[in-house]
């Protein structure tokens, strides 16, 4: 399964459309908060936050491959926001 489409909400959340039309919104507050990793910490300046992108093979990442999520990630609601 593929990532189609990512949309910068708010804050870090991100809507995320799979290629076969599965929506979820994720959050990923927690995880950027908790990481020690300078390369990543970083993006929660919410403006590099927001210039996230899918690259070739329909995974989304940030900055010059500073990081990017396994889409399996999503799909198993590690980062789902439940409302």
């Amino acid at each position: 399964m593929r990532i189609d489409t990512i949309k910068h909400l708010n804050g870090y959340r991100l809507e995320v459309v799979f290629d076969n039309g599965v929506k979820k919104v994720i959050d990923l507050e927690k995880f950027l908060k908790s990481t020690t990793h300078p390369l990543i910490k970083k993006y929660l300046d919410v403006s590099l936050f927001s210039q996230v992108y899918i690259d070739s093979q329909g995974v989304p990442c940030w900055g010059d491959n500073d990081f990017d999520i396994n889409p399996q990630s999503i799909i198993n609601d590690e980062f789902t926001v439940s409302d």
